[in-house]
């Protein structure tokens, strides 16, 4: 008799872990896309046409006398919006399952934001620290540090997404050159934005 108890109370404790490892593997999923799409930023910004641009860049030039040169700023809201109407118009190549939400550079913290949905439910906030050096013959900007949402990706899950490419852009410094009678001198990541430095 207590041998049946025993038993009956064995099938208990094995049918009630079992239930509870599938209540998991079921509930952990569900779970993670919940955070995820609790996680997903909303971004603001003062939004200019393309049209407007090159007017609120002239309004933008200050003269350095100490330096001989000028400084061209482009602010965040500048970058953000020039991304928001090209984003509109450009193929990334994405599987159709995935789609951009938006495209948000955060000049403060020095990150890029991409919201992504995929499987038309699923947002997967993705973001990456934002690095910028320059020489005199180039500038280099380059993406470090990738999250999803608030959980650091680690470097070989990257190395496998983009098939081990360096996640960089180099452009020369002489095709910077489009202030007549200065040339370009540096390139600076700034909390408002991007400086250029213009010398005599």
């Amino acid at each position: 008799m207590y041998d049946d108890d025993l038993n009956i109370s064995f099938k208990k404790i094995i049918k009630w872990l079992i239930g509870l490892i599938v209540a998991a593997i079921i509930l952990i999923p569900v779970a993670f896309v919940f955070y995820l799409n609790m996680s997903t930023p909303v971004f603001s910004y003062n939004y200019s046409s393309t049209q407007n641009l090159m007017q609120e860049i002239t309004n933008g030039v200050e003269y350095d006398s100490a330096a001989k040169g000028i400084n061209i700023q482009l602010t965040s809201d500048m970058i953000n919006s020039y991304i928001d109407d090209e984003m509109k118009d450009m193929d990334l190549g994405l599987p159709k399952q995935i789609q951009i939400m938006d495209v948000h550079i955060d000049t403060r913290e020095a990150r890029a934001f991409l919201n992504l949905k995929a499987l038309g439910f699923i947002k997967v906030p993705v973001s990456a620290a934002i690095a910028m050096n320059n020489s005199d013959s180039q500038a280099t900007i380059s993406l470090t540090n990738f999250m999803i949402a608030e959980l650091p990706l680690k470097q070989e899950t990257i190395d496998k997404l983009t098939k081990g490419q360096k996640l960089s852009y180099s452009i020369k410094m002489n095709d910077l050159n489009v202030v007549p009678y200065f040339n370009i001198k540096s390139v600076g990541w700034k909390s408002y934005g991007i400086n250029l430095f213009y010398e005599i």
